[in-house]
């Protein structure tokens, strides 16, 4: 029946722990590494950091992962303020987000199968524009198949060098590493810089 107030660093701590995200990684049922699989992926990678998912637009609209819509683990919106309609309708078609709990993107990821990736590197120029902030935290994922045409992308893009310099705000990572990510560390705990060790820069 007694009240007494706790000190800063306690009640500090006390809040930070009530934000953390404690669902670990879980087995799931591969189909093969599809594009769908690897947006669900990456949405339970970022659940358990502690962000929330935004899936683009087309995704949430028509697609799903094991039984589960991604209209119903996608937020409903995003809080960025957008100069024009043309701004905000390309940076909702990125593949997933990762926002924080105030809603400012951190993390932005394009899977890039058989699409362009000269398009992904677009939207990132326009999230730039709006967030500079998350300059570093952007990354295709593309499968190791798709190497060398990942490389002469960041070799011959006007989005290379002057004054864009994207492939000092854009890295990439293989598809199969990101699996490997994932599956090692299934009920482990871990936090952003574990994951940002398969995030690479193209070496020019």
């Amino acid at each position: 029946g007694n009240w007494r107030i706790k000190d800063a660093h306690q009640a500090e701590m006390n809040f930070y722990n009530t934000i953390q995200n404690t669902t670990k990684l879980i087995k799931i049922k591969s189909d093969g590494y599809s594009h769908s699989e690897i947006i669900y992926r990456l949405s339970l990678i970022g659940k358990y950091l502690s962000f929330d998912n935004w899936i683009g637009k087309r995704e949430q609209a028509a697609d799903s992962f094991d039984g589960v819509r991604f209209k119903d683990i996608s937020i409903k919106e995003l809080k960025i303020i957008f100069p024009d309609k043309e701004t905000k309708e390309k940076i909702e078609q990125i593949d997933i987000i990762w926002v924080d709990k105030l809603g400012t993107p951190r993390y932005a990821f394009e899977i890039e199968e058989s699409t362009s990736i000269v398009s992904g590197l677009d939207r990132f120029k326009i999230l730039l524009e709006v967030n500079h902030s998350i300059a570093n935290n952007l990354c295709i994922v593309a499968p190791k198949s798709r190497k060398r045409k990942l490389e002469q992308v960041f070799y011959n893009s006007t989005y290379v060098g002057a004054p864009l310099y994207m492939e000092n705000k854009v890295a990439f990572t293989f598809k199969e590493d990101l699996i490997s990510f994932y599956e090692e560390h299934i009920g482990k705990d871990f936090d952003e810089r574990d994951l940002k060790m398969i995030f690479s820069k193209v070496e020019k």
